[in-house]
């Protein structure tokens, strides 16, 4: 039966691995002094690497996730629409944004359009959606403190590039190593369009490497756009 092949199909069977929290991801990222580095580039899709293994940014608990998408971060109206067609939460596929409330140990996907039975299934208010009713996120009745925090966020295909230069200009956080680990798999003709900045000028990767590994927080990442 389709009903029941849908209702234990987890997630990460699309391709997404939406559930994984480790804790101590969330207790280094949260309330944790940053590095503040400036991006200096017209190409913010260079990114999108880091965009779909996941980030965090800084947030009010106890907003909508449309409040959170369109108040917070800048993604509004026909594109949060018709363009983010899946959202997870925890791992639960969301259909209703404006009863969905965001806590600071949430974390969230979003995707485009996927393609086949099980993207048409995790559609967002799809024809489908009924097929995977057991999963699916329905709501919070309970109270969420509200307060200044951050969330982990991870966009997937075509939003992972879409959407890098809105978060960048909103600014993200990510762990030191896991930066590092994304400036050492880029060419040098990254480097040649990407310039960064933290007070002054970081000329080399080298320099800004060290510059990284010795800071004991996370690192936030905001595009100044040339």
């Amino acid at each position: 039966m389709i009903r029941s092949t849908i209702s234990k199909t987890s997630t990460s069977s699309a391709g997404f691995e939406t559930t994984s929290k480790p804790a101590e991801i969330y207790e280094a990222m949260q309330n944790t002094p940053s590095l503040d580095i400036e991006i200096l580039s017209n190409t913010p899709q260079d990114f999108e690497d880091i965009f779909q293994r996941g980030f965090f940014v800084s947030f009010t608990t106890g907003c909508t996730l449309r409040e959170f998408l369109c108040e917070q971060v800048g993604v509004c109206g026909d594109y949060a629409q018709i363009r983010i067609q899946t959202i997870f939460l925890n791992g639960q596929p969301v259909d209703d944004v404006d009863t969905t409330y965001l806590n600071d140990t949430d974390a969230l996907a979003f995707s485009a359009a996927m393609p086949g039975l099980v993207g048409a299934t995790m559609r967002r208010g799809g024809y489908y959606a009924s097929l995977r009713e057991s999963i699916s996120h329905h709501g919070d009745e309970h109270t969420i403190e509200i307060k200044q925090s951050r969330i982990r966020v991870r966009l997937f295909n075509f939003l992972a590039r879409e959407l890098a230069g809105t978060f960048l200009r909103y600014g993200i956080y990510i762990q030191p190593d896991e930066f590092i680990t994304f400036l050492n798999r880029q060419s040098n003709s990254f480097f040649d369009r990407t310039k960064f900045r933290k007070d002054t000028m970081i000329t080399t990767r080298e320099q800004l490497v060290e510059t990284v590994d010795s800071f004991p927080g996370s690192v936030k990442l905001t595009i100044v756009e040339q």
